[in-house]
């Protein structure tokens, strides 16, 4: 498994809308939170994918209205 770094700043979202986002990351992989602040969450990751089908991923569940932004940087 690779591991990254995962940012995510949610923007203007309701709680309900941010743990159905976390229930959908946990099937790219596994991860723990590492920090949060200010709607601001850093995962560290672990994911058998490729760091772009992961931000595909990432790009499809904020979608058009982009509820989140994100950085993936792997650290292995």
């Amino acid at each position: 498994m690779t591991r990254y770094l995962v940012s995510i700043k949610f923007v203007n979202t309701a709680i309900t809308t941010q743990l159905d986002i976390f229930e959908a990351i946990k099937k790219l992989g596994t991860f723990n939170i590492q920090d949060q602040k200010d709607r601001v969450y850093i995962l560290e990751f672990k994911s058998e994918f490729t760091q772009d089908w992961i931000e595909e991923r990432l790009k499809d569940l904020a979608g058009p209205a982009e509820v989140f932004n994100y950085t993936v940087c792997r650290f292995d």
